[in-house]
This record gives structure tokens, C-alpha cells and sequence, in this order.
């Protein structure tokens, strides 16, 4: 069977689901009720906040990782938050505002 999934959430490292198997379509088997559920854990492999800098980071090649990028992908993984994009826009809009 197929289990068709449908993004993830802002920052989301791991989705966990519940399948429950029922008899329809099924051939050359049988379910048993205590046995037809199951749980299923998916775990993001990627890097936080971005996997731009993955493998420097898993070969401690410090050296080869950017403050300032890090940064600036942190910035951005926040920015695709409609939520977060949208409070930021207002607070710098009234800090705007209030130095006038």
C-alpha cells in the first residue's frame, strides 16, 4: 500500500502517524484486531537550520562554516513561517512608525 505524505511543518525534525490496516482489498491474508495498527516515525536526516553547511558540521571542519551564513540561513528558515514573516513585517513597520 501507498501512504501519500503531504509536507511538514515549519521546523518539524519528526512526524509521527498511526496506520490502521483494515481488510478491504486485502488477498491471501487476514488481519487480527490486536494486530492491525501500527505506528509509524519518520525522522528528517536534514540539518538545522538548513543543510548547506552539513557535511562541514559532521566533520567538525568548523572552520568551513560561516557565522555569518548560519545566520542568514536561520533568517531565512524562519521567513517561509507566514507567521513569523508576518509578525516581523509589523514590528518593523511600528518601529518604523515610532522613530517619525
Amino acid at each position: 500500500f501507498h501512504i501519500p505524505l503531504i509536507g511538514r511543518a515549519q521546523g518539524q525534525t519528526t512526524l509521527e502517524f498511526f496506520v490502521h490496516l483494515n481488510e478491504d482489498n486485502l488477498s491471501n491474508c487476514t488481519l487480527e484486531d490486536s494486530r492491525c495498527e501500527a505506528t509509524v516515525k519518520l525522522v528528517d536526516d536534514g540539518s538545522f537550520p538548513a543543510d548547506k553547511y552539513k557535511d562541514a558540521a559532521e566533520t567538525s571542519q568548523n572552520d568551513r562554516i560561516s557565522q555569518a551564513g548560519i545566520l542568514y540561513e536561520y533568517i531565512k528558515m524562519n521567513w517561509r513561517s507566514p507567521l513569523v514573516s508576518s509578525i516581523t513585517r509589523k514590528a518593523a513597520l511600528a518601529d518604523t512608525v515610532r522613530t517619525f
